[in-house]
This record gives structure tokens, sequence and C-alpha cells, in this order.
């Protein structure tokens, strides 16, 4: 029925560089490979980032990109979109549904241009959870996305620690 393995995306933990870069990804057996945008040397996507509850760790990423994949989609009609994009593509990083400290949320005008980089200090306040990391540029998060710039984010905790041996919670029945 299916012709293609699901894909997984592996996992890493927080801390060291994540370069988001241009790749050649194949997205189905009977297509063409097409050129693709990811994180930490894969194809499109990134790995899953996991974290610990409470863990304060610095990531740095950096913007190793080249000329926009999708260039001819950026609408200059659209607040924040601008031609030099096409050539020089933003990233900020915002890890979506997290409460992070302004400086590390990845506000759309704190971008950051090919060659430079910054490093993200994520909260991790949350209880175990999945949220999820992406570009999150002014006038063109929608195509850096698309491009493949996003993937997960698990917060593990002392009852989701993801190990084999994970804890199982008790369950318990409320009577009325």
């Amino acid at each position: 029925k299916y012709v293609d393995p699901l894909p997984l995306l592996p996992r890493r933990p927080l801390g060291g560089q994540i370069v988001a870069a241009e790749g050649t990804h194949q997205f189905h057996t009977d297509m063409l490979p097409a050129r693709s945008w990811g994180f930490d040397g894969m194809s499109h996507l990134g790995p899953v980032l996991e974290a610990q509850r409470g863990e304060d760790t610095v990531t740095t990423f950096v913007n190793a990109l080249g000329e926009h994949i999708l260039a001819e989609y950026i609408d200059h009609r659209v607040h924040g979109a601008r031609k030099e994009y096409a050539q020089r593509p933003p990233l900020v990083i915002h890890l979506h549904g997290a409460p992070n400290r302004p400086v590390d949320d990845g506000y759309p005008t704190s971008s950051m241009f090919p060659g430079q980089s910054v490093g993200y200090r994520f909260a991790n306040s949350l209880e175990a959870t999945t949220l999820w990391y992406h570009d999150h540029s002014m006038g063109v998060t929608r195509l850096n996305v698309y491009a493949g710039l996003a993937a997960p984010y698990w917060i593990r905790d002392e009852f989701d620690t993801g190990a084999p041996d994970n804890p199982r919670r008790v369950h318990v029945q409320l009577y009325h």
C-alpha cells in the first residue's frame, strides 16, 4: 500500500550549534529530488530537540542559507517581506508555545542573515510536552517553514523521561 517507509526524525539534545542550510531532499520515490532547507545536516526539517524540564542550555543557531529556494513566491505586499530576502534569507528561531524571555522568543524582526548566528536559551519550564521550533522571520515565515525550517521539540520530565524504563503514571479513577 505504501511505497516509502515513514521517515522518523533523529533526536538530539540541546546545546552546541544547529546550522540551517540547503540540501536536496527526495520527498517520494516517484519524485525527483528537490532543493530544500533543513536543520543540523538534515535535507528537510530538523532533528527532534529533547530537553529536560528546567534545563538551562544555550543552543546556537547558524544561518548558512543561500539564495531563497522559494524566492519567486516572496510576496512583497506582505508586511515585512523584502526584496533582498531572495538573496539573503533571514532566519529567526521561535519555540512555539514556550514561555520564553523576549530575547529568546524569536521575535519576527530579530533576524540573523546568512553568515550570522544567535544563541537561544529556552525556558523549558513546562511539564512534559511536545512543542515545535520553526523559523519566524517577518514576511517570509510561511515560505521558510514550507521550505523545511521546522521540527518537533520535546520537553521531558520525571513522568515522561523518554527512556525505555519510563515510569508509569498511576491511573486514578474518581467517583462522584
